[in-house]
C-alpha cells in the first residue's frame, strides 16, 4: 500500500489586525506534508481557493482562485512566519464589522484556516466583545 502525500496551501496574515481600508496580506506557500508531521514544499504551484467570512458562519467577504508558488517552512515558522512574499492581497471594507474574520485555503481536499482581526476605525463604536491576541 502507498500512502499518497496530503498537498496543501499554508498560509498566514500580515498583522494580526486591520481597520477598514487597510490591506490585508496573505502569504501563501504550496506544500507536502510528510509522515513526520513537518511539511516540505510543493513540487510545483497548487491551485487554491481563498475565501474570507466573518466568523462564525458569515457571507463571504472576498474570494479568489490562484495558484500558489511551492514555499519553504522554515523550523521557527510559527513564531515568525515562513518569510512568504505576499501572494494575495483585499481591501478591508469600510462596512466590514469589527471582530474575527476567517480566511479560508481550500485545495482539493484539504482545507486550512488563517484569520485576523477588523478593529473599530476612529470615530466608529468598537466592538461590544474583546478578543486578547497573543503576538
Amino acid at each position: 500500500m502507498t500512502i499518497e502525500p496530503a498537498t496543501a496551501v499554508e498560509g498566514y496574515d500580515g498583522h494580526l489586525s486591520y481597520e477598514p481600508g487597510d490591506e490585508v496580506q496573505l502569504h501563501l506557500g504550496a506544500t507536502v506534508a510528510r509522515l513526520s508531521g513537518r511539511v516540505r514544499p510543493a513540487d510545483g504551484p497548487l491551485p487554491c481557493r481563498i475565501e474570507i467570512v466573518r466568523a462564525p458562519g458569515g457571507p463571504v467577504l472576498a474570494r479568489a482562485e490562484l495558484e500558489v508558488a511551492p514555499g519553504a517552512v522554515p523550523a521557527d515558522a510559527a513564531a515568525g512566519g515562513a518569510g512568504w512574499d505576499p501572494s494575495w492581497r483585499v481591501r478591508v471594507g469600510e462596512d466590514w464589522a469589527p471582530g474575527w474574520y476567517e480566511v479560508r485555503l481550500h485545495t482539493g481536499s484539504a482545507l486550512r484556516h488563517a484569520g485576523f482581526c477588523v478593529r473599530a476605525s476612529a470615530g466608529r463604536p468598537p466592538s461590544p466583545k474583546l478578543l486578547v491576541m497573543s503576538s
